[in-house]
């Protein structure tokens, strides 16, 4: 049975029938499944399933997903919040200077929730630490407390400042 069948007989100016309930059933299941689909897509996008990275072969890499530009290979020093938030703000990459340490929300678009080890994509970001990662997002109620993301496991947590943790910079 059709949901939405031309009922012959009904004028213009006439109602048409009610539509059937076994019909609003499957119309709620479609919309139903294309919301999860979406909800699903927006998840996935957030947590990097849906990139579209530019190398820029100067040692940044574009997030044209973000509008973002990010340090492409950390220096593998850990080092503490404070020690991060200089180390960003004095550098100098791809002719650029305005680099900072990136927001815990920023710092999430590039993990990949469903790769392996590390939760971050080798291609455009190879030599990455299955470690810890500095934001510059502090607890709040703390201001010796900052948040981090784990791309060996895809974590996000709360780090005290003094710990040390590798740093990738973004503009």
């Amino acid at each position: 049975m059709m949901c939405f069948q031309k009922h012959s007989g009904v004028s213009s100016t006439q109602h048409a029938a009610p539509i059937p309930i076994s019909c609003s059933i499957r119309m709620f299941k479609l919309i139903w499944v294309i919301v999860i689909g979406m909800l699903i897509t927006v998840i996935n996008t957030s947590w990097g399933q849906a990139k579209s990275w530019s190398d820029n072969d100067n040692g940044t890499v574009n997030d044209f997903a973000t509008g973002l530009m990010w340090q492409q290979d950390d220096d593998d020093v850990a080092r503490s919040f404070v020690g991060a938030v200089s180390y960003c703000e004095n550098l100098t990459l791809g002719g650029k200077t305005d680099w900072r340490l990136p927001n815990v929300k920023e710092l999430r678009t590039l993990g990949y929730d469903l790769a392996v080890s590390p939760r971050i994509s080798s291609a455009e970001f190879p030599d990455t630490e299955t470690s810890e990662y500095w934001s510059v997002t502090g607890a709040s109620g703390s201001p010796l407390v900052a948040w981090h993301v784990d791309f060996n496991n895809g974590t996000v947590a709360t780090g005290n400042v003094s710990e040390t943790h590798f740093v990738r910079c973004v503009r």
